[in-house]
């Protein structure tokens, strides 16, 4: 017969959260936001990068367009993508 171990402490309960939830959880829009765009930018086939003045949103390692902060980002996103999400 098989014996019953008992979880070592701290495992098996459920109290972890998953990283995605984590994430969600800290409440830093900002953050989250900058991730956002950088997806964006990344499934449009660009690069997203943030300088200490602004973003160089590029491709092919070429400088493609320089932006102010992450409105401007979202702007040119929707020009380059159509506005595909």
């Amino acid at each position: 017969m098989h014996k019953k171990i008992a979880p070592a402490q701290g495992q098996g309960k459920k109290e972890s959260t998953p990283i995605i939830g984590a994430i969600c959880a800290t409440g830093d829009a900002a953050r989250k936001a900058q991730a956002t765009m950088q997806a964006r930018a990344a499934l449009a086939g660009f690069e997203l990068i943030f300088l200490g003045d602004g973003w160089v949103l590029g491709r092919w390692g070429r400088l493609t367009h320089r932006l102010a902060d992450l409105d401007a980002v979202a702007a040119a996103l929707d020009r380059i993508t159509g506005g595909r999400p």
